[in-house]
């Protein structure tokens, strides 16, 4: 079950009178890194950045996402202050719930508690092989890869492309960024016409990958 279908099932029961939907648009914030967890919230549509602003003023991407998500379960449990900035890169509709409910909820509900799990248990996975893939692959490896997700693994053959926010996903600088990008281009696997990607060949693009195996 996703999480509309589990408040579906519990809206007349332990939600009953305690889910507030919200609307927000482009560039807004649902949540803010460093306050506190009053509220956790459920993504029903729309897209959302996710980063962290380290003490220095960087931003480490941690991914757009456009799936429904909950935000605030891993900081609710302990009250913890939110470790993440989330904002919305498109207009969003989100289902808020107040802490004290998420908990009775998530200790009542066999469903809810198990797909908070699995989500969390998926995230630890993909941070930890994106850990390792940063740690032992070069920039080149990360760009192309980039590439191909974007592009559905080649379905779309032309795409816009953030550039500031690949970098903060990576970890590098737009520089470096335009580097790749520009290479990539002369090598003619790609054209790139300011924020817009269109995909040549996707033979040297798989090669760029490869040879890093």
């Amino acid at each position: 079950m996703n999480y509309a279908e589990l408040v579906a099932k519990n809206e007349s029961g332990i939600l009953k009178d305690k889910v507030k939907p919200i609307e927000l648009t482009n560039g807004e914030f649902v949540i803010r890194q460093g306050e506190l967890p009053y509220y956790c919230y459920i993504l029903l549509e729309g897209k959302v950045k996710v980063f962290h602003t380290t003490s220095i003023g960087q931003h480490f991407l941690f991914g757009i996402f456009d799936q429904s998500q909950l935000y605030g379960d891993l900081e609710i449990p302990n009250n913890d202050v939110f470790f993440n900035s989330v904002q919305c890169v498109s207009t969003c509709k989100f289902i808020k719930i107040d802490k004290d409910t998420f908990k009775r909820w998530l200790k009542s509900d066999f469903d809810f508690a198990t797909k908070v799990n699995q989500d969390l248990c998926t995230k630890l996975m993909k941070s930890s092989y994106r850990m390792v893939d940063n740690n032992y692959f070069p920039l080149e490896y990360h760009v192309i890869k980039y590439i191909i997700e974007s592009s559905n693994n080649f379905e779309t053959k032309a795409f816009s492309i953030n550039k500031e926010d690949l970098a903060n996903y990576i970890g590098t600088n737009i520089r470096s960024i335009n580097r790749i990008l520009k290479q990539l281009s002369s090598d003619k696997a790609i054209s790139l016409n300011k924020t817009q990607v269109q995909i040549l060949n996707p033979e040297i693009l798989n090669s760029g990958i490869k040879k890093h195996f």
